[in-house]
């Protein structure tokens, strides 16, 4: 009885190590994630039935269309992605 119950214990702490290890790799992850899902809907023309005010790119939602209020004026989901993603790199002199 007394076995049972050391290797349970152990069987349990090895199923919390893992769970937390996965909860860490998904945290370090989290931007790799969220860059991943601002790049598939700048690639792809989704088109959604639901609307969402947004004030910033970061607050976005999946399963819903955009638009994005800066300085007082709204841009599309669309027009944030492209600034976002069309930054020209400064040229350097070799």
């Amino acid at each position: 009885f007394a076995e049972y119950n050391v290797n349970t214990h152990t069987y349990n702490k090895e199923i919390t190590y893992d769970i937390l290890g996965r909860v860490i790799k998904y945290y370090k992850d989290i931007n790799y994630y969220f860059n991943k899902f601002l790049l598939e809907r700048y690639l792809n023309n989704f088109s959604y039935k639901k609307n969402k005010q947004i004030t910033k790119i970061d607050n976005m939602y999946k399963e819903k269309y955009h638009i994005i209020k800066v300085n007082n004026h709204y841009i599309t989901e669309k027009q944030a992605l492209i600034h976002r993603f069309n930054k020209k790199k400064p040229k350097t002199f070799d």
